[in-house]
């Protein structure tokens, strides 16, 4: 088949474009924007920045993507500046990206290549060493990082002051990063030190940070290296005289430390490590003597040296000897100081003790086991047992004393002769033996009268009328009332008091307090509390109080209470 000049024109043509793609394909590169890499030094040590330079000649496609370089480098920081000149009426830009990295390792690194749209880098080798974490000026280090902890073999939950030192010989800036340690409390002790330190003869200023470590578990404790990124100042003479700085970092030697668990000679409950211990206590009154119904004030106060305000037990005293005398703690106040030993820790609590009746009662002694960390043995703070005298209000004894009836007095001797006495003599004798007859028969005839009105059958001669005590009991009780609706502590508290001692006016306070039902018992030591505790008067509710009253008052059928004493107690809450 023969073929034409028509025919054979399709494949003339397509071969045509085919070469023409490829030269335009081969043309390309001549097109794109050359970029060039370069480092302001090589090779660098480890602990050291370096500053990686992107340049072109022209604008690229688009802005870079330096996220490559953060396989095997920490982008510190970048920036970008731009530079036109003119040459014999020619002008050229460049355009100029700077990125300030410290390699993640050691060895031959290399830096990928960095696309800038359809645009790319080349990519570049950099040789980072194993050099020494210090600056050096003539053979001298300019900065060294150090590391201290004391002791190396603390007891468990015991302080151990860690130290950093920064030494340097040339001004910088710099961040002190923060000790990160498992397994431990990490507390910073005090504000930063300034002082001056030879090394070998050579003058280093000296920054001072310290830390309290409370290690929780025992074995082998690594406090790892602390890092340190320093600014430090260099020149530049590149376009405009630019000032630059290179960044350093230095690292700290990692410790070791051995925490022993509690050794097996302590034998109290609460383990309690520090170098000193205080154990103190108050009283108010400090005579330890009181009335029934009057509250005594013990505060006591513990003191460690060497431990933090968490390893401080509770001073709640130990238990109270008897039924008839009960505590009410107020809320502890904790203090918690620094030193240049460490920590200084402090608690206090105040506890209000209250007797329900008059007695001796022996307040047994308070002791605290602790570890001495200095003397590595446990030793014992003691406060002795205190004698708690409380005397017996009026008319607290369960049955009244019997009244003696006077003794006569002595009459001088008459002379023994067997002369009869005188008539008015006789007669002197006898008015006196009859004026103690007629004394003693008062005397008993006012006891049966008193006997009678507190122990036997009120008879009223109208029962039809309204009983004067029971309205004054009416009016009492709304006293009361007034007070637990208004949530007022205090008033409640008197009301209650002249409430109780109308009821019970035969019995001294601590005596009636014997008369409550357990629901008001519980009542009124929630008053108390409040009460010494201080707190606002919203933060008790009357009307429990109340409701156990008026169950209190029902309960008694109608018979009319005692009249209200004449000579009645002091207000235990008096207002101010």
């Amino acid at each position: 088949m023969m073929y034409s000049p028509r025919n054979r024109w399709p494949k003339r043509v397509a071969w045509r474009l085919s070469l023409t793609g490829l030269l335009m394909l081969l043309a390309l590169p001549l097109f794109a924007a050359q970029i060039e890499v370069s480092l302001d030094r090589n090779p660098v040590p480890l602990s050291e920045s370096f500053t990686l330079s992107f340049t072109a000649s022209e604008s690229p496609d688009d802005d870079p993507d330096f996220t490559p370089l953060q396989a095997n480098f920490e982008v510190l920081n970048q920036s970008q500046s731009s530079q036109m000149s003119i040459v014999n009426g020619s002008a050229t830009r460049r355009i100029s990206w700077q990125v300030q990295v410290m390699a993640k390792k050691a060895g031959t690194l290399e830096i990928p290549a960095i696309a800038f749209g359809k645009d790319h880098s080349r990519p570049f080798a950099v040789t980072i060493t194993h050099g020494a974490v210090t600056g050096r000026q003539g053979g001298e280090a300019n900065i060294l990082l150090e590391a201290d902890a004391e002791p190396k073999n603390p007891y468990v939950q015991a302080q151990v002051v860690l130290t950093l030192r920064v030494l340097s010989r040339i001004a910088f800036s710099g961040d002190l990063g923060q000790p990160e340690i498992a397994d431990t409390v990490i507390e910073k002790l005090d504000e930063d030190r300034e002082y001056v330190t030879l090394r070998d003869g050579v003058q280093f200023k000296v920054n001072e940070r310290r830390y309290v470590l409370f290690p929780q578990k025992s074995g082998r404790l690594t406090i790892p290296s602390v890092n340190l990124t320093a600014q430090l100042g260099a020149s530049s003479f590149g376009p405009f005289f630019r000032p630059s700085t290179r960044q350093q970092r230095l690292h700290s030697d990692p410790l070791e430390l051995d925490v022993r668990p509690i050794p097996s000679q302590f034998t109290g409950k609460h383990w309690l490590p520090a170098s000193k211990l205080e154990l103190r206590e108050e009283w108010q009154p400090a005579s330890l003597k009181v009335a029934s119904g009057e509250p005594v004030t013990r505060t006591l106060t513990i003191r460690a040296e060497g431990a933090g305000i968490g390893m401080l037990p509770e001073l709640t005293g130990p238990d109270l000897p008897s039924a008839d005398l009960r505590q009410y703690p107020d809320q502890p106040v904790t203090q918690e100081g620094k030193t240049d030993e460490g920590l200084v820790s402090q608690r206090q609590q105040k506890t209000a003790l209250m007797a329900a009746r008059g007695g001796q009662y022996t307040l047994p002694a308070l002791e605290i086991p602790w570890w001495n960390t200095v003397t590595d043995r446990m030793e014992i703070a003691r406060l002795p047992g205190h004698e708690l005298t409380v005397k017996a209000a009026a008319g607290e004894l369960a049955a009244p004393a019997v009244i003696p009836a006077p003794e006569p007095q002595a009459t001088p001797a008459l002379p023994t002769a067997d002369v009869a006495a005188p008539p008015h003599e006789r007669s002197a004798e006898l008015g006196s033996w009859l004026t103690w007859v007629f004394a003693l028969g008062w005397a008993l005839t006012a006891f049966g009268w008193w006997y009678s009105r507190a122990r036997g059958p009120r008879i009223e001669a109208n029962p039809s009328k309204t009983n004067p005590d029971t309205e004054s009991e009416r009016r009492l009780i709304h006293a009361l009332e007034a007070a637990c609706k208004a949530n007022d502590a205090k008033a409640a508290r008197r009301a209650f008091d002249r409430w109780a001692e109308f009821r019970w006016p035969d019995r001294s306070h601590g005596g009636r307090a014997l008369q409550f039902d357990a629901d008001l018992r519980a009542r009124i030591d929630e008053l108390d509390r409040c009460l010494f505790s201080g707190e606002s008067r919203r933060s008790w509710d009357g009307a429990a109080l109340m409701r156990s009253v008026r169950q209190i008052s029902a309960s008694s059928n109608g018979k009319a209470p005692g009249r209200l004493a004449a000579d009645k107690l002091a207000p235990l809450y008096p207002s101010s």
